[in-house]
């Protein structure tokens, strides 16, 4: 280590210090790091299988490159026998919302879902854009909050 030197500034004089009194602590344990031995982690090698060890699974292609139909009505009724209907109205509306999520709807979706029912109604009645009020009638017929659709729907015929 470098002796303290005038001109260097009081951090590297406090570690000067520092570095100095540690190896001094270490010398007194009997410790001197130069003559610890370094120990290496022994890293176990990976066995790879050859080829001819490693199973072979059919490549999996789509109905559309195989040139077969989607089966539509085949997805629908398993949905139906594992979802009710509300649910499988709600994932409807999903699919519709991320079809045509404008900015609009996004703001009104994070009220609706973020709001109570008591602060929803007020805001209902303090909207004055039909725009807006249309946006959040259908927010809230996809979030299967009728009674306050029906509401909204009744506020955006007054305005």
């Amino acid at each position: 280590m470098e002796p303290l030197q005038a001109g260097s500034n009081e951090y590297e004089n406090a570690r000067q210090k520092r570095i100095l009194r540690n190896q001094q602590v270490l010398a007194d344990l009997g410790l001197n790091t130069a003559e610890l031995p370094i120990r290496h982690a022994e890293v176990p090698a990976v066995s790879r299988k050859s080829k001819s060890e490693q199973v072979q699974l059919p490549l999996r292609r789509s109905r559309r490159q195989q040139g077969q139909p989607i089966e539509q009505q085949e997805k629908m009724d398993l949905v139906s026998d594992v979802y009710p209907k509300q649910e499988i109205q709600r994932l409807r509306a999903d699919v519709r919302r991320n079809q045509n999520m404008d900015h609009l709807y996004q703001h009104n979706l994070m009220r609706v879902r973020s709001m109570s029912a008591f602060a929803l109604a007020k805001r209902i009645g303090k909207i004055q854009n039909k725009a807006k009020m249309e946006s959040l009638v259908q927010v809230l017929q996809d979030e299967g909050l009728t009674e306050l659709a029906n509401d909204a729907q009744q506020a955006m015929t007054e305005l």
